[in-house]
């Protein structure tokens, strides 16, 4: 898997073998060892806690500045996406079937969220991102899937043509990119799109749309 994240002076990188990640922080290297091949990793936004995902459906929270395995949570499949709420007080896990939140002080899992193909996530102050592959469960389309941050009830789904590998907070913006490397830009608040980009050439796409849940 490649792999290279940095935040806050601390570093994950692919390790020589599949189940391993490199963790750099402050001139030491740490090699965390997992029990599967990794499938996702991250960092926390202060750079003091890493996660990583494995195909084996675990997840492991590790201390950056020594490298200590910490909790580590049981997932129903592959760990595909993970991501720290803004707090580090609680990581979610994305899988083929939903999500996962757990709380980071003790591995107790908060709710599930359904959804189809879950291949990014991330928060932001009030709300959980999903970037699917299959909004709909039914073939017809990927998108976002946000929902509320502390309940996992859904919001809004932020609908896009081809399934979203990557999906990110910009500010004000949610920016979604797509299997065909196009980029959609919906506002946070709202959910209403505000901008479609083209791929390969494409003319932009008119099936980017909001719709409320």
């Amino acid at each position: 898997m490649a792999l290279r994240i940095s935040q806050r002076g601390r570093t994950l990188s692919a390790g020589a073998d599949p189940s391993e990640v490199l963790l750099t922080a402050d001139g030491t290297t740490h090699k965390l060892r997992c029990v599967a091949p990794v499938s996702s990793a991250a960092l926390s936004h202060d750079g003091t806690i890493a996660a990583t995902g494995d195909r084996g459906g675990l997840l492991t929270l590790w201390d950056t500045a020594t490298g200590a395995r910490g909790v580590q949570c049981v997932a129903a499949s592959a760990v595909l996406a993970i991501a720290f709420s803004p707090d580090a007080r609680a990581v979610a896990s994305g899988r083929s079937d939903g999500a996962t939140v757990w709380a980071v002080a003790d591995g107790a899992r908060l709710y599930d969220v359904d959804a189809a193909h879950v291949n990014s996530a991330a928060f932001t102050a009030d709300a959980l991102l999903l970037g699917c592959g299959d909004l709909s469960g039914g073939g017809g389309g990927g998108g976002v899937l946000v929902c509320d941050a502390s309940t996992g009830a859904a919001r809004h789904h932020l609908r896009c043509p081809t399934a979203v590998v990557q999906v990110l907070v910009a500010g004000p913006t949610i920016v979604a990119s797509d299997s065909r490397k196009r980029t959609t830009l919906f506002d946070a608040a709202t959910g209403e799109c505000i901008d479609r980009g083209g791929a390969d050439g494409d003319p932009d796409d008119d099936d980017a749309v909001a719709t409320e849940t």
